[in-house]
């Protein structure tokens, strides 16, 4: 099996679960964190201009994941999820995206944005936890 698609980095994918509280709040927590083997790579500049949200971040990574040489296990991430890449924290922006060119070449993009508290009130830029 090629170490690329096997993955050369680990990250920690952290998913967002919503709950109503006893107040009728939606609450956002942290699930349980799933490692997960994949390449993370650098995002180019046409890549970071066309995330949704009208937000141009400073740091934008690229993960591709081989789900074929997991033992087919999918991507733990939804829109919502928190990664963990070297102990920094980024949020996945958008929904994953699965190429099926073929049963080689067949993998999932996801994006990382930096995940960037606020100065004021601890609340980062795109209103989660």
């Amino acid at each position: 099996m090629s170490r690329i698609r096997q993955g050369l980095h680990t990250v920690t994918v952290y998913p967002r679960a919503r709950t109503v509280d006893a107040y009728g709040d939606v609450v956002e927590t942290l699930g349980a964190g799933v490692p997960v083997q994949c390449n993370v790579q650098p995002s180019s500049a046409n890549e970071v201009l066309d995330l949704p949200g009208g937000l141009t971040p400073t740091t934008v990574y690229r993960i591709k994941y081989w789900p074929q040489a997991h033992g087919n296990a999918p991507w733990p991430g939804t829109s919502d999820s928190l990664i963990e890449i070297d102990g920094q924290r980024f949020e996945q922006r958008g929904e994953p995206q699965v190429s099926r060119m073929s049963a080689t070449t067949g993998h999932v993009k996801v994006f990382a944005v930096a995940y960037t508290p606020d100065r004021g009130g601890g609340t980062n830029v795109m209103g989660r936890i």
